[in-house]
């Protein structure tokens, strides 16, 4: 199973990997023994994470808090965890938080445009460029799995996405949050390869 894209940083690690083994292989690789969800493409997503955790040198696999976030038991490691298509990308930090999101750029990201951005960023992107479209929903998914007090945050009005015309190219962006009546900022790293865009955020408030 070679590892995809292997992202490190100052006690944080980001890793993608391209599924191509068969539910069988990835069965054995897992070592899962928990309840097999009712969707196929759910069960090989959970193989698939179980396994790259076994690469990582996490062996239990994982479970999910009351907020349905991801946890590794016995650890204090956040993790957090993404699928698309074939890829499965997992994000671990020393302590941060830390949120991740992977996406097609293919995907049709103008059926859901209005549900997801606010009335500044519409003014400012370009609905035609994929990867703005992207960027700005894998942000904003990324955003959303890190914990909050406020644990429901609407795309269109409580995440808010700063990107320019020189953004793409610097591979960083800032996003600003609305917390308990108040707007933090975090800044959003993020790579596209392939026809894949990855966002990785760590809950470090500006």
């Amino acid at each position: 199973m070679p590892v995809y894209k292997n992202i490190k940083g100052n006690g944080w690690q980001v890793v993608v990997w391209n599924v191509t083994e068969s539910v069988e292989e990835l069965a054995r690789m897992a070592n899962y023994s928990g309840e097999k969800p009712v969707s196929n493409r759910r069960y090989t997503e959970r193989l698939a994470t179980y396994a790259l955790l076994n690469v990582l040198g996490f062996k239990f696999g994982y479970s999910y808090d009351n907020f349905g976030r991801p946890v590794l038991p016995n650890s204090s490691n956040p993790i957090t965890v993404s699928h698309t298509k074939t890829m499965v990308a997992v994000g671990i930090s020393n302590g941060i938080p830390i949120g991740i999101d992977i996406e097609s750029v293919n995907r049709n990201f103008l059926y859901v445009a209005k549900k997801y951005l606010t009335k500044k960023e519409s003014a400012c992107v370009n609905e035609n460029d994929k990867r703005q479209m992207a960027l700005i929903w894998c942000v904003k998914e990324a955003v959303y799995k890190l914990p909050w007090k406020e644990n429901s945050k609407v795309f269109s009005s409580d995440i808010e996405v700063k990107i320019n015309s020189n953004t793409i190219q610097q591979g960083w962006c800032y996003v600003e949050i609305k917390e308990l009546g108040e707007w933090v900022k975090l800044k959003a790293n993020f790579t596209f390869f392939d026809e894949y865009c990855l966002v990785w955020v760590l809950k470090i408030v500006e």
